[in-house]
């Protein structure tokens, strides 16, 4: 594995948010997705989900492109659920869809949902969900819909809300048919609208 010296995508974020700096473009966000989403189709069609898509397992080379690291809980399609032999569940509250609070069998669809909340996450500054335990989370996993993005965000087209909501959707038979189609439909949805670059994925990140 390639030593990646560009920090990790928790690192840029928090950086930004403690120096006041502005968020990634759309444009760049898309990039992202891109970078992402083919490498998580790569791992679906060798049978892998990695079922912790977060901001922590994103690092970065020098050239600010994206690699998507720690497998450590990555799990062979066909196989059980998102739970261990002893019932611990295996994930990030803040990024699980539905099916991976049940004991389900997952579908490359749940890294999906992971990377929809990632991609909110990108635009909006914060995360779709908070709470105070993880039962009240994953009610609102399960029940509620996230603030729309040009609430919080006036500037965002109403394209890029259904495109993440869907990417997000409570089904996972709702959600597009792979990470790709998931980041080609935000890029489509930014047509025209990519934003200024912000250089988000080169910066420096502090030591």
């Amino acid at each position: 594995m390639q030593f990646l010296r560009g920090g990790s995508l928790a690192e840029r974020i928090r950086q930004r948010q403690i120096e006041g700096q502005p968020r990634a473009g759309l444009g760049e966000v898309a990039t992202l997705l891109e970078q992402l989403g083919s490498a998580l189709d790569y791992a679906h069609t060798q049978h892998v989900i990695h079922r912790d898509v977060k901001p922590a397992n994103v690092m970065f080379d020098n050239h600010g492109r994206a690699y998507l690291v720690d497998f450590g809980i990555a799990k062979l399609m066909g196989g059980t659920t998102g739970l261990t032999g002893t019932g611990v569940m295996m994930g990030t509250p803040s990024y699980m869809p539905p099916e991976q609070w049940e004991s389900q069998d997952l579908t490359p669809a749940a890294d999906q949902y992971a990377l929809g909340v990632l991609a909110y996450q990108m635009i909006a500054g914060r995360l779709p969900f908070d709470a105070d335990s993880a039962v009240q989370l994953m009610f609102k996993h399960f029940n509620e819909l996230p603030t729309p993005l040009n609430t919080l965000r006036p500037d965002i087209p109403g394209a890029v809300i259904a495109v993440v909501g869907r990417a997000m959707a409570k089904s996972p038979e709702q959600r597009f048919h792979g990470c790709t189609a998931f980041a080609q439909a935000f890029a489509s949805a930014i047509e025209g609208r990519t934003q200024e670059a912000t250089n988000f994925f080169t910066f420096k990140v502090a030591a």
